[in-house]
């Protein structure tokens, strides 16, 4: 029989096995530490597509994208906000639409086929959209895609807006625009 010896706190083992007591114990204990982290870190959601109508706004590239389920109905270039005026990231939801709306922060600026998406945010059509951030935040398309825009989306369509603008256009991002001369994809 092994010599053990038990008191109010912990047991001991002989020294020859003290080692692996305490080996046990640090593996006892990291795996029931780092093991609900594993989990929650491999478990955590990833983005799924909607079932409906939904849209997508990829700040890296420059370009909004709306979908009826996984099918493409339009793809757009855009401007989102310049340096001290982002647009912000998140999940949004498409709320109040105006054929034509004013700015109440910028000189009552006329915001064509507006798509609220949440506080001052809006999407719109504008004159000038070049392939690079340089609105006050809001997400800028041009005229022709906003009323397209405008005429399909419904209140509490989705509009996920993601990405980082990288200091440049990217290769897919030039091809939203125009290297081919069609500047978009227009529902069928």
């Amino acid at each position: 029989m092994r010599d053990m010896t038990i008191s109010s706190r912990s047991f001991s083992l002989p020294d020859s096995r003290a080692h692996l007591f305490n080996g046990v114990r640090t593996r006892v204990w990291l795996i029931c530490v780092l093991t609900p982290l594993i989990l929650a870190s491999s478990c955590q959601r990833q983005p799924q597509q909607p079932a409906g109508k939904w849209a997508e706004v990829d700040k890296t590239n420059q370009v909004l994208r709306a979908y009826a389920g996984d099918k493409l109905v339009l793809e757009s270039p855009v401007s989102t906000g310049k340096e001290g005026h982002a647009t912000p990231n998140g999940t949004f939801s498409a709320g109040e639409k105006f054929p034509m709306h004013h700015s109440d922060l910028y000189d009552n600026a006329p915001m064509p086929y507006s798509v609220q998406i949440g506080g001052g945010y809006f999407i719109h059509g504008f004159s000038s959209v070049p392939a690079h951030p340089a609105s006050h935040g809001c997400i800028r398309l041009p005229m022709e895609q906003a009323k397209q825009f405008f005429d399909w989306v419904e209140s509490g369509t989705p509009v996920i807006v993601t990405g980082k603008w990288p200091g440049r256009l990217t290769e897919e991002g030039k091809q939203a625009r125009d290297i081919t001369g069609e500047t978009t994809k227009n529902p069928p």
